[in-house]
């Protein structure tokens, strides 16, 4: 266990993949995009058709009944998809994810508030809760338990959490939290804690059903589990996105009388959208299945170039093992192997630096004609070495 300023994200940090797109701007040469991918994702026909018909619909804000039907459709998604049910007041929709999380901070965190954080993860929460003046403590995931949180160096003193953020279906690992994990995480969290998820990739499991940190029960005590999904990257929907927050009724009115002040309201068009998103679930299946048969290409290529990668089972990323040297240079962090990928093979993949262990994650959202330059890079022979 760590406090934020060994491994978490403290205030003044510039966001990682702002500085690896500013990488790839001034490399001199072409870019292979495995960091964040350059494959633009279509939505389907259906959307492209019902925003092109209601355009105008963008400059209206919102009716009560439009936000009314896109709440009670979020919450028969959950019941069909995750299969938990929920009432509609426990739903707030949000015009983005990073907009949600930026409320649940301000709302919940005080200053000097214990916050756990896992690392690997979506960086953007652990920058925020620092930003809010948390006290930040950072659990690593373990790679010898499935990328579970390694609690055990967690501290009396440290117990005392106001909140506990997870990333589950995580990024950048692709993993799930196992019961046993959950079980674990249980005899950590103490009465009064609230226990965040992001569940952004909730629907997109490749060897499992879709997967929600509220299915589990934590009856004992009386901790508030509050989840983050999205809309945005599912179906394509660029500046139309629309996320929304699940849990208990007090802290979901609590960050509702907060949005209030800090987003606007999102327009009709977004609402009616997303409405008409989630009366389609099937297109996510169409989605994943996409995803996974990317996800198997590119393991076999970076394989084959001596990259040791993890197994996937949710998201659209790739993890691999930072290699000790790339063709006859060493590299002492996943940093290093990252600055040596692009300065000499023009490949941009981000690096993830965590305690004792350095990762690599590769996109699936390639452009196919990268991935046939990639499998080339090592012309015959193995491009890294462990």
């Amino acid at each position: 266990m760590s406090k934020a300023e060994d491994g978490g994200s403290p205030p003044g940090t510039t966001y990682q993949f702002t500085v690896i797109r500013e990488k790839m701007r001034r490399h001199p040469g072409p870019v292979l995009d495995f960091a964040l991918g350059r494959r633009r994702q279509l939505p389907p026909e259906w959307l492209e058709t019902f925003v092109r018909e209601h355009a105008p619909l963008v400059l209206r804000r919102r009716r009560d009944d439009e936000l009314e039907a896109f709440v009670d459709g979020a919450a028969g998604m959950l019941g069909a998809v995750y299969g938990v049910r929920v009432a509609p007041r426990q739903i707030l929709p949000a015009p983005s994810g990073r907009a949600a999380m930026a409320a649940l901070a301000t709302t919940l965190i005080a200053p000097g508030d214990g916050v756990l954080v896992t690392e690997p993860g979506y960086p953007a929460f652990a920058r925020i809760a620092a930003q809010a003046h948390a006290r930040l403590m950072v659990a690593p995931l373990d790679p010898s338990a499935g990328f579970a949180p390694d609690l055990e160096g967690l501290s009396a003193d440290e117990t005392v959490l106001r909140l506990v953020a997870l990333n589950y279906p995580n990024n950048p690992t692709g993993t799930v939290l196992s019961r046993a994990a959950f079980e674990a995480l249980g005899r950590h969290v103490a009465a009064d804690t609230v226990l965040y998820n992001d569940a952004i990739y909730g629907p997109l499991t490749h060897h499992r059903p879709p997967w929600s940190l509220l299915g589990y029960d934590f009856s004992e005590g009386n901790v508030a589990v509050v989840e983050l999904h999205s809309l945005g990257k599912l179906f394509a929907l660029g500046p139309l996105g629309v996320a929304f927050m699940v849990g208990p009724e007090e802290p979901i009115d609590a960050i509702r009388r907060f949005s209030d002040f800090s987003w606007s309201q999102l327009s009709s068009l977004q609402v009616r959208v997303a409405t008409k998103c989630l009366d389609d679930w099937q297109y996510v299946a169409v989605v994943r299945d996409g995803l996974a048969g990317r996800l198997e290409r590119l393991r076999a290529v970076v394989t084959a170039l001596g990259f040791e990668a993890y197994p996937t089972d949710a998201g659209m990323y790739l993890l691999c093992r930072a290699p000790a040297a790339v063709g006859d240079r060493q590299a002492a962090s996943a940093a290093e192997v990252a600055e040596i990928l692009l300065e000499e093979h023009g490949l941009a993949v981000a690096p993830w630096d965590v305690g004792d262990h350095s990762y690599i994650r590769f996109s699936a959202q390639y452009r196919d004609e990268d991935l046939d330059t990639l499998s080339e890079l090592g012309s015959g022979s193995r491009l890294v070495s462990s």
